[in-house]
């Protein structure tokens, strides 16, 4: 499972209400209430002290974007499932779209009832339901999904749901002086789950694989402050020895450098250093290629924040290294990739990125910096 950095914390929190922070780390059952209504969205002018917003761009392709908009404000945080469809721009909520919280979970309201714990949720286009996990938590071909709950000391659950019956296949790991925090699933391939040991106010350590056919969980590498794993590696964050100004603010780790670690070989591979300012993933894009947000100190605020798409390893360019999607003043989040495209959510609505057409925002709505709510992409647009 993908989680942000420290920056990305701040620059999110900052951007787009404090919502979004809860989709980083296991926090559901500490989410602050929402509502529970279906959630109207109204395209509307941007509200006025927003940072450089973009105007709103007409596409020139037809598709459908499964998107989800979440509210904080009264008693049962709930997610509501819908679509954009374009080149409208037009909204429609589903009816099976929407998730609510029960008992510290979210379940959803279509039958049978799927439950989850980390968020934000996804569309399952090739079972055709909202899903309370997120993408890398659900099988390649669509038939499930994967999450952890305690297990009791030095212990955690691993929940694999069957999303078209509803059904629970669980399996108990445990690990040799494991977190008081339990194991989170990174990355689900369909035989194999790949967990990491989550820490509490930090980032996760090591990664272990889970054989869904035997049930043995073997660790397959020792990787400290590690930011997500998918298809084969790690990755993860660190500071460079040699950075005469490395980052510091306070709250979890800040980090300089991105790197891999190859989950057979061990081998590692820096993706982005830049000195003296703070680097954190954001998401990928296609073909896995990470993107990044660097933001200069002291104070790593949103309106300097850079967002970077990373094309290659670190081996030139330096930090001006990869495309830049975003040069500050807008929250990004939640990273789609769609093929060529890649879309992000906001304060301001959903933004699309290309690498012919920069950035666009492309829908404007149904976010409210005062309460809290956000919108985001939660599935390529077809």
């Amino acid at each position: 499972m993908l989680r942000l950095a420290a920056l990305a914390l701040v620059v999110v929190i900052a951007g787009c209400g404090a919502s979004t922070a809860r989709a980083t780390r296991r926090t559901a059952s500490s989410a602050r209430a929402a509502s529970p209504s279906v959630v109207a969205i109204t395209p509307s002018p941007t509200p006025s002290g927003t940072a450089a917003e973009l105007p709103v761009s007409t596409v020139g392709f037809s598709c459908r974007l499964p998107i989800v908009t979440y509210t904080v404000g009264a008693e049962t945080p709930t997610y509501q499932g819908g679509f954009i469809t374009f080149p409208s721009g037009s909204y429609s909520a589903d009816p099976d779209g929407v998730i609510t919280m029960t008992n510290g979970y979210f379940v959803t309201k279509k039958t049978p009832a799927l439950t989850g714990f980390i968020t934000p949720p996804s569309f399952d286009a090739a079972a055709g339901r909202w899903v309370p996990s997120t993408a890398d938590q659900i099988s390649p071909d669509g038939s499930a999904y994967a999450y952890t709950t305690g297990g009791g000391p030095g212990a955690s659950l691993v929940h694999v749901v069957n999303i078209s019956q509803g059904t629970d296949r669980t399996y108990r790991v445990a690990i040799p002086d494991a977190s008081p925090a339990g194991m989170e699933v990174e990355d689900d391939d369909g035989s194999e789950i790949f967990l990491s040991e989550d820490i509490v106010e930090g980032f996760p350590h090591g990664v272990w694989r889970l054989d869904l056919q035997t049930g043995t969980v073997a660790e397959v590498a020792q990787v400290t402050q590690v930011l997500a794993v998918r298809n084969g590696y790690a990755w993860a964050g660190t500071v460079d020895p040699h950075d005469p100004s490395p980052p510091q603010f306070g709250g979890p780790p800040a980090f300089d450098t991105i790197y891999t670690v190859n989950l057979t070989s061990h081998a590692q591979t820096s993706w982005y250093y830049t000195q003296g300012r703070a680097v954190s993933l954001l998401g990928f894009a296609s073909d896995d290629r990470p993107i990044a947000v660097v933001t200069p100190g002291p104070d790593f605020s949103v309106i300097s924040a850079e967002v970077r798409l990373i094309d290659d390893p670190n081996t030139s360019g330096g930090e001006n290294n990869g495309e830049l999607v975003s040069p500050g003043g807008i929250g990004l989040i939640s990273p789609q990739a769609d093929g060529d495209r890649t879309w992000f959510g906001g304060d301001g609505g959903i933004y699309l990125y290309t690498s012919g057409g920069g950035l666009q925002r492309v829908f404007a709505g149904g976010s409210n910096p005062k309460t809290g709510g956000q919108i985001s992409p939660a599935g390529a647009c077809r």
